[in-house]
């Protein structure tokens, strides 16, 4: 059969019907023996609210359960409700029109493509939205599935809020000109136009993300919106983030897949209850802080692998829905949430904020930063520009940055002060021990369904330290060499995995030059041990994953391996040298977005320099000869120039440095005539 047949018949193949239906339990702790891969749209303690097939109805009526359908057609009826909500093509209509009329704090892009290759749109927000700047990052998500078409409204209605009172509200305009917001109206879209919770492929968007997942999609990371929105968490350093859902009224709060609290748990609790708080006006606006897990077990959710991969400190928000005709009560909640929303930013800035730097070349490093006394979960540095910002509680904090080929650094007595900022800044030295410890974990499987192991995956980062993560029997970890590392088949055993208790688990490990495989065998052991690349038929590999076998009581909360580190072998390198000192300046341009006068650095031998606008024109031109100044509406000294700016209007531009051995550019921004 041809792929067009083929493919004609699918179209034209009957879908199965889903109804919305009502499951009687005897209590709340029922829920959690239900059959996993459920569509749950509620819980409470007597009942749960489930979309399903007739398959699916008929599974659960002989597993003895007694579901009582509430709605036949649950499409039809949704779409019904859904009349009168934005559509796809309106949301885009709007985006592009705020990217006009906002140009100097808004920037109009894409996260990526779905299925159907429809663009998923993003607003990056700030007061120089072309440039990078050493900033707390916020993001909010609209719908993951896509007929929770009011999380659109909410994203939406927020942005557009933002831009218009950037000129009118100081408390705004202090909020964009210091904070860098994400905003992604719809993350489903293919959904989103279709009405339907899953994507173009049938996947639950909110089960498919890699931390902790377990079966209720294909693989983590499956889908093509789920690795867009991980890669836009590998390319920035997000602080907070809110994604919003419907169908209840909660500010869900980690975790959703295990009981146990992480580490943050009590800043993480008082910030939700912060934006319920927040929420005051009707029972149609009103929300109520609740634990995920404690409502209902889901794996493999947007929030449990932003805060558990990346750090993010990560919110689901459950609102109502109102019939799509209900402008008034869609407006009453956009305007409940934006409230929160705001309060939200102002959290964000609160806690610790710092830039971790190479010792001897002052490059920006990415590095992991990790918290004690008290314990906190990790997070991240900007791959770009080094810094970290991490929201927490007012304390004293003890806190390491460590940065794969450099020495960790720690930092103690670092106080944070009752809603403010405190600042740690690491200037780490280069590591020549010939080992390297991994730092990223790129996804989790837990293998135990029983969810008796601890949660605190961090601990099987960095250098062994005896406190480590149990996997798990069966349990399924990925690990990252780090960005632009690989692991190379060197002389003797290349890489170390570390058992951290005396009781051996059993594990297989693979490697791998992609994260989503395919894996090639590099042997089994148990406990701690050492292992050659060179059985994988490899010679070098980006990623590590390891599998526990199936030894051990699925009761015992320490079954799988104990985690505790992996380290691999590099070659060794004598210490650089530092860059030997030189009279003439790197080209630079300050202040950046510029004042009146705009000072640039020059370049050793600069014959000219040329600002050139973002639509490639040459505005003005400094010939520099045999060094005289030129004339006009600048002077010059030895290696700098300063430029009079009052000629150049709001935009983005190039300074280009033409030398006697060739060209570089400076970008800059002038933010106001």
């Amino acid at each position: 059969m041809n792929l067009i047949v083929a493919a004609l018949l699918l179209l034209s193949a009957p879908a199965q019907t889903r109804r919305a239906a009502v499951i009687p339990i005897p209590n709340h702790a029922a829920v959690y023996q239900l059959t996993r891969g459920l569509d749950i749209l509620n819980v409470t303690d007597s009942t749960v609210s489930i979309a399903a097939t007739d398959a699916e109805l008929a599974r659960l009526r002989a597993l003895g359960y007694s579901p009582r359908i509430t709605v036949a057609d649950y499409q039809a009826w949704t779409d019904s409700v859904l009349l009168g909500y934005r559509t796809y093509s309106q949301v885009c209509s709007t985006m592009a029109a705020l990217a006009r009329d906002y140009p100097l704090i808004c920037r109009l892009d894409t996260l990526g493509f779905t299925v159907q290759n429809r663009a998923i749109l993003m607003m990056r927000v700030t007061d120089n939205p072309q440039i990078e700047e050493a900033e707390p990052e916020f993001r909010v998500l609209g719908p993951h599935h896509g007929n929770e078409k009011i999380a659109t409204e909410i994203t939406l209605s927020f942005l557009q809020y933002v831009l218009a009172s950037y000129d009118t509200s100081t408390a705004i305009h202090n909020m964009v000109d210091s904070t860098e917001l994400w905003v992604i109206p719809i993350v489903n879209v293919d959904g989103h136009v279709a009405n339907t919770r899953g994507n173009a492929n049938g996947v639950d968007l909110n089960r498919d993300y890699g931390y902790r997942w377990y079966e209720d999609s294909p693989a983590p990371f499956s889908q093509q919106e789920t690795r867009l929105v991980r890669q836009h968490d590998i390319e920035n350093n997000i602080s907070v983030e809110f994604a919003y859902h419907c169908d209840y009224d909660v500010v869900n709060y980690l975790w959703d897949n295990h009981p146990a609290d992480p580490p943050d748990s009590g800043f993480i609790i008082a910030l939700a209850q912060q934006y319920a708080d927040s929420t005051y006006g009707s029972s149609t606006t009103q929300l109520v802080p609740i634990n995920g897990w404690d409502w209902y077990e889901a794996d493999g959710t947007c929030q449990d692998a932003s805060f558990g991969l990346f750090g993010n400190t990560a919110y689901t928000i459950e609102t109502h829905q109102p019939n799509g005709g209900d402008q008034t009560q869609i407006d009453s909640i956009c305007v409940a949430n934006r409230r929160a929303l705001l309060a939200m930013i102002q959290a964000a800035r609160r806690g610790v904020s710092g830039v971790v730097r190479d010792s001897l070349t002052g490059a920006p490093l990415f590095a992991r930063i990790s918290f004690e006394s008290p314990l906190r979960w990790d997070c991240y540095t900007d791959p770009g520009l080094g810094d970290f910002h991490k929201p927490l509680s007012p304390g004293t904090y003890t806190l390491t940055a460590h940065a794969q080929g450099f020495m960790p650094k720690t930092v103690t007595g670092v106080v944070v002060p009752a809603g403010g900022t405190a600042t740690a800044d690491f200037d780490l030295a280069p590591d020549t021990t010939g080992q390297v410890y991994v730092e990223e974990m790129v996804w989790l499987n837990h293998g135990d369904p029983n969810k008796v192991m601890p949660t605190t995956s961090i601990f099987a980062l960095g250098a062994p330290d005896a406190r480590y993560f149990s996997l798990g029997r069966e349990g399924d970890v990925c690990l990252s060499a780090g960005r632009g590392r690989a692991i190379r088949n060197l002389p003797g055993n290349d890489i170390t995995v570390f058992d951290g208790d005396s009781i051996a688990d059993g594990y297989w490990l693979y490697a791998g030059n992609d994260w989503t495989g395919p894996w090639n065998g590099i042997g089994h052991a148990t406990g701690t041990a050492a292992f050659d690349i060179g059985p994988s038929g490899l010679d070098s590999a980006r990623y590590l994953r390891i599998v526990c076998d199936s030894t051990g009581s699925p009761s015992d909360p320490k079954a799988g391996l104990d985690l505790d580190a992996v380290a691999y072998a590099v070659p060794r390198t004598p210490l650089p040298q530092p860059p030997a000192l030189s009279p003439y300046p790197l080209s630079a341009v300050r202040p950046n977005p510029v004042g009146r006068i705009l000072r640039i650095a020059l370049p050793p031998q600069t014959r000219i320099l040329k600002i050139i606008d973002i639509a490639g024109r040459t505005v003005e031109c400094y010939p520099f000869g045999r060094g005289l100044s030129p004339d006009g509406d600048c002077a010059q000294s030895p290696y700098s120039i300063d430029v009079l700016s009052a000629g150049l209007g709001p935009g983005v531009y190039l300074a280009r440095f033409e030398t006697a051995t060739g060209t570089s550019e400076q970008k800059f921004v002038v933010a106001r005539p």
